[in-house]
C-alpha cells in the first residue's frame, strides 16, 4: 500500500493561520499555538509517518492580503511567509516525494512563484496548474489541482459535474483518473460517483472575515489534512481524515 499525505490552503502569514513558534521573533497568538499543536499531532500519526508522498494543493502563504489592505498579517514580507511555511513542512517532506501545484495569484508573489520556490526549497517537484499523477507501485491515477470550480454552497453538484465532464472526455485522456483531488474551499467534502472519488481537502486556517461576516455560516472551515491509502493493483482508495476542533477568533462569544 502507498500512503499520500495531502495539505491545502495553509496560508501562512495570516494571523488566523499557522505560524512556527517564535519564527523571526514574531509572537504567536494563543490560537496559533493551538494550530501548531494540531499540526504537530497530525504529522505524528501513523499514516503521516508511513506516507511516501506529500501533495500540497497550494496557497501555502497568505500573501499581501490586498482585499483587507494588508490587515491581519503576522508578517507582510512574502519571503518571510514562504520561509515560515518551509520551516513548517521541511521535516515532513524530508525523505518523501513532495509535489506542489499552483493556487490563485492572490496568494502568490508578483515577481516569482512562491509554490515553485517552496518545492525547490524542500527538494520536491512543482507541476504548475495540474498534477496528473500515476503511482507506479499501485497503478492509481489522481488528478490534483487547486480549485474544482465555483460552487459556494452546493459542493456536491460542483464535484459531480466535474466528474461527469471527466467521463465525457475519457477518450481524450491518457488514463481515466481514479480520484479528482482539490483544495480551495477550506471545507472537507467528498462525493463518490460511479467512475471515481471526488474530494476537497481541508485547510489549516481558522475562520476569518471574508467580505465581513457575510455568509458566515457557510464558510466555517474544516481544519486538518487527509491521507490517501492506495492499495496494490489499483484497489479501492481509502481516505483517512485527520481533522480538529475550530477555534473562534473573530466570532468568539463575548460576555457583556
Amino acid at each position: 500500500m502507498t500512503i499520500v499525505a495531502v495539505v491545502a490552503d495553509v496560508q501562512v502569514g495570516h494571523e488566523a493561520a499557522l505560524w512556527p513558534d517564535g519564527f523571526l521573533n514574531h509572537i504567536n497568538h494563543k490560537w496559533q499555538k493551538v494550530l501548531m499543536q494540531y499540526w504537530e499531532d497530525c504529522w505524528s500519526c501513523e499514516d503521516a509517518r508511513n506516507a511516501e508522498f506529500v501533495i500540497n494543493l497550494a496557497e501555502s502563504i497568505e500573501g499581501n492580503n490586498r482585499k483587507d489592505a494588508g490587515r491581519h498579517l503576522v508578517d507582510v514580507n512574502l519571503n518571510h511567509q514562504k520561509d515560515a511555511f518551509v520551516d513548517l513542512i521541511k521535516d515532513y517532506a524530508k525523505d518523501r516525494k513532495y509535489i506542489g501545484v499552483d493556487g490563485s495569484a492572490y496568494h502568490n508573489g508578483l515577481d516569482y512563484n512562491v509554490e515553485e520556490e517552496i518545492a525547490k526549497d524542500v527538494g520536491g517537484e512543482f507541476y504548475g496548474s495540474i498534477a496528473n499523477l500515476k503511482f507506479k507501485k499501485t497503478g492509481h491515477v489522481i488528478f490534483a489541482t487547486h480549485k474544482a470550480g465555483d460552487a459556494f454552497i452546493y459542493k456536491a453538484q460542483m464535484l459531480d459535474r466535474s466528474s461527469l465532464y471527466f467521463s465525457a472526455i475519457k477518450s481524450k485522456l491518457e488514463e481515466d483518473p481514479d480520484m479528482l483531488l482539490y483544495g480551495h474551499h477550506h471545507q472537507y467534502f467528498r462525493t463518490d460517483t460511479v467512475s471515481r472519488i471526488n474530494v476537497i481537502a481541508p485547510t489549516w486556517k481558522f475562520w476569518h472575515p471574508i467580505k465581513g461576516a457575510a455568509k458566515f455560516p457557510q464558510t466555517q472551515p474544516t481544519i486538518g489534512s487527509i491521507f490517501l491509502k492506495l492499495p496494490d493493483n489499483r484497489g479501492q482508495i481509502e481516505i483517512v481524515k485527520k481533522t480538529y476542533k475550530l477555534e473562534h477568533i473573530y466570532s468568539a462569544i463575548r460576555e457583556v
